[in-house]
Parts: structure tokens; C-alpha cells; sequence
């Protein structure tokens, strides 16, 4: 992570889901928002499209959006009112909103680099922040995550549904343990975690 740019990582995969929405059948997400988000010059960087859908990574992307928005809508069914984002990146859940998830509060966490690349861009796009999206820049290889979720709206006794997704390869394996940590400190009897890893 360049501590002063956003994640190619995230525009990258962000990418790869506006790609899969409007070329891959069957469609597993719906996200379109890479197209608009994203710059032709950023998405140059990452060659033609053919390029990325060839990938390994292309695949996994897609399927661990899918996978975690299915367990999100059946923790939602539960009775969660609370999805936290770990490394959101340009993950568009709050801008897409399901029908399922109307009365969520989406709390993203991410590198402050790479959040305000975020943030900008959705101004420069004239996309007004949703109501019950809220943005937490932190660094979680040098900031505790109790403390990190102390600065939002996140109501630690009540049930949450965490995602981690395309982070944990690039953390410490001691800055992963603690995160782990962190959200089972914070987390309520019964809150979920859904995380991708490299073995």
C-alpha cells in the first residue's frame, strides 16, 4: 500500500465487477459503478478487458462479492442492522443499496489514502454520500481496530456483519491477528465475519 495514493488493488477490482456486470452471463453481481467511477486513463493501466477477465483473481473477485452479499442478506433476515467493511476500497454495496439492505448503517473502513481517492472521486462525480454510509480512514497495520470503530456510529453490543475482503495478503501476519482480535472484541454473541486469505 503507497501510503500516499490509493490502492491499485481496489480500482482494479472495482473494475473487474463493472466488467463482469455488463459482459459475463450468467451475471453473479450487479455492479456497475467501476464504469462510472473510474477514469479511462486508470482504467488503461490495467490493459484491455480481456486482459482482466483472464486472470485468476477475475473469478475469485467476483464470487467472494456474491458469496458475501448472499450471507449479508441472511444475517440482514436476522435482524442486523450493522455491515462493516474492512479495506472497502471502491466497493459500491452502499451506492447499489439491495432492497434487503435498505435500513442498513454501512460503516467503511479503509487506508485514509485510499478512502479520500474515494471520496473525492465520488464528488467529482456529483454522487451524494447515502444516508447510512459513514467513512473511517485508518491504517490497521498501525491502529487497533476497537479504537478505529469507536470513531463511527458502530454499536458494539448490537449484532454485525464484518467483511474482509482482498486485505489480509497484504498485512502483517501480526496485523491480521490483531484485526482478528479486534473485531471479536467488538463484536456482540453471534456477529459474522466473512474474510478471503491466501493460504
Amino acid at each position: 500500500m503507497n501510503e500516499t495514493k490509493a490502492s491499485q488493488t481496489a480500482l482494479a477490482t472495482s473494475l473487474m465487477r463493472a466488467i463482469h456486470t455488463r459482459l459475463d452471463h450468467p451475471k453473479h453481481i450487479d455492479d456497475p459503478w467501476g464504469d462510472r467511477l473510474l477514469l479511462d486513463a486508470e482504467r488503461a493501466v490495467f490493459g484491455p478487458e480481456k486482459r482482466l477477465r483472464g486472470i485468476a483473481t477475475y473469478g475469485i473477485v467476483i464470487l467472494r462479492a456474491q458469496y458475501t452479499e448472499e450471507a449479508l442478506a441472511a444475517a440482514v433476515a436476522r435482524a442486523v442492522r450493522q455491515y462493516v467493511i474492512l479495506g472497502a476500497g471502491m466497493d459500491s454495496f452502499a451506492l447499489r443499496r439491495p432492497a434487503f439492505a435498505q435500513d442498513l448503517n454501512v460503516i467503511e473502513v479503509d487506508h485514509p489514502a485510499s478512502q479520500s481517492f474515494k471520496r473525492e472521486r465520488l464528488r467529482t462525480c456529483g454522487v451524494p454520500v447515502p444516508p447510512g454510509l459513514h467513512f473511517v480512514p485508518a491504517d490497521l497495520g498501525r491502529e487497533e481496530l476497537p479504537t478505529v470503530l469507536a470513531r463511527s456510529p458502530y454499536r458494539q453490543g448490537e449484532p454485525a456483519f464484518f467483511s474482509w475482503l482482498g486485505v489480509t495478503v497484504y498485512l502483517t501476519r501480526e496485523a491480521n491477528l490483531a484485526t482478528l482480535r479486534g473485531i471479536a472484541t467488538s463484536s456482540a454473541a453471534g456477529n459474522e465475519l466473512v474474510f478471503s486469505y491466501v493460504d
